[in-house]
């Protein structure tokens, strides 16, 4: 893993990793490396995981295995806020029936920290929290269809060549 510090404040150091470190040592404490479960206690002094199983639900909901928190590890910026370092997505380029499948498992990761996360159940809470949230709100084909059927109507009107039965796949995903 890499991590470069892409911002940096005035008078504060490009290679002062403090933080970045503080971060590892709640994931992967050096006393309990391997521990099936998170401290809840420790990792809330750097993470947001709140914030974490929202980014990781949403990445499982639209099907982006090259992510972070799932099979890749990669993919994300990480960026700290008031309550600790939260996700930011880039590349996200596998999703919605293009990467994994809806009924893809919820709970796979490559990465042992991310599974002692959702061993955590307060973390796995928070996790099925950020699902029912999507499917309540965005994912809700009250909510999604409409704004589809916007783009894909404007993208017709302007004799854009698009795929209508791709655009329904995506719908009924």
């Amino acid at each position: 893993y890499q991590y470069r510090k892409r911002s940096v404040g005035v008078g504060n150091s490009a290679n002062d990793y403090t933080q970045v470190y503080e971060l590892i040592d709640a994931v992967s404490p050096a006393d309990s490396p391997n521990s099936a479960q998170i401290n809840l206690e420790v990792l809330g002094t750097a993470v947001d995981w709140e914030a974490w199983m929202r980014h990781f639900a949403v990445q499982r909901t639209v099907g982006n295995w090259d992510s972070y928190g799932w099979e890749r590890g990669k993919n994300d910026y990480l960026y700290r806020t008031a309550n600790g370092f939260v996700h930011m997505p880039w590349d996200i380029d596998y999703n919605l029936g293009l990467g994994k499948p809806a009924d893809a498992p919820l709970f796979g990761s490559n990465d042992a920290r991310v599974q002692a996360m959702f061993n955590t159940p307060a973390i796995a809470r928070a996790y099925w929290r950020a699902f029912q949230d999507i499917v309540d709100g965005p994912f809700n084909n009250a909510t999604l269809d409409p704004f589809i059927d916007d783009r894909a109507s404007a993208l017709v009107a302007n004799n854009v060549n698009i795929d209508l039965e791709a655009v329904a796949r995506i719908k009924a995903y």
